[in-house]
């Protein structure tokens, strides 16, 4: 018996770490690229999803509590 199954899949993975002044976005890379798509840069990744790199440092934020009080995200060099 055939049965329709959807797999969902992640197109990017993303490292954030967490250090004393903030989080630092790491830069990631595809996960799956069946269709051959060229590689966005982060801050297009980002807005192809309607976010922000500040938007998930928020969100970072709040999940870790609040514990640290200065929110700042930047770009590791």
């Amino acid at each position: 018996m055939l049965t329709d199954t959807t797999i969902a899949h992640p197109v990017y993975y993303r490292i954030i770490e967490r250090r004393s002044n903030g989080w630092a976005f790491k830069e990631g890379e595809p996960f799956i690229n069946l269709f051959n798509e060229p590689m966005l840069a982060q801050h297009d990744l980002f807005a192809a999803f309607d976010t922000s790199m500040k938007k998930v440092a928020i969100e970072l934020f709040r999940i870790n509590g609040g514990l640290h009080s200065l929110l700042h995200c930047r770009h590791p060099r």
